[in-house]
């Protein structure tokens, strides 16, 4: 399998009678009956590799492109090359000084703008979740292993922590309504 646009694609080999594989986008598990789901006994260790390699790490990244590379994309946008088309308009009417500056303009505006987009992609890809421990069923036992390690069909272990709860030493119930008094 391969990603390809944040999504994952797998080749499948052609049928007898045909001559030529198909490349189609991965499913993943989730139209089976509701029973199936409660019948689950997790994985097994024999499948980890197969499903890693089908589904790929549980995690979500934003690839950060370089800034020549967005600058160039940023410069070829249809309103840079109407700005750049009349600029040189300008300087076909031999005002030279006007069109160096627009131009410079230009690509000053451009470059701020790409900075600003670079900028926002990295401030998106440190707002994700990191990757913490968490309990699954393997094997027939509980190990625990991170959430970008979770492949579909693993059992997780749900818990609810409670909220904590403020200590009251002996007495103090009383030496504080005293002084209240």
């Amino acid at each position: 399998g391969f990603s390809f646009q944040r999504q994952r694609y797998e080749y499948r080999e052609p049928e007898v009678d045909e001559e030529v594989g198909e490349v189609q986008l991965v499913k993943c598990p989730v139209d089976n009956p509701v029973a199936s789901y409660l019948k689950g006994t997790g994985l097994r260790a024999d499948q980890l590799d197969e499903l890693k390699e089908q589904f790929g790490d549980n995690q979500l990244q934003v690839e950060m492109p370089s800034f020549l590379q967005c600058y160039k994309e940023q410069l070829l946008t249809p309103l840079v090359i109407f700005q750049v088309f009349v600029a040189l308009l300008w300087a076909a009417d031999d005002f030279i000084s006007y069109t160096l500056m627009q131009m410079g303009f230009i690509l000053m505006f451009e470059s701020t703008t790409v900075f600003q987009r670079l900028k926002t992609m990295k401030m998106l890809n440190s707002m994700g979740t990191k990757s913490y421990g968490i309990k699954v069923f393997r094997g027939k036992e509980w190990t625990e292993v991170l959430t970008s390690d979770l492949l579909p069909g693993d059992l997780i272990e749900l818990t609810a922590v409670p909220p904590p709860v403020a200590k009251v030493e002996p007495g103090a119930e009383g030496a504080a309504a005293a002084a209240a008094a």
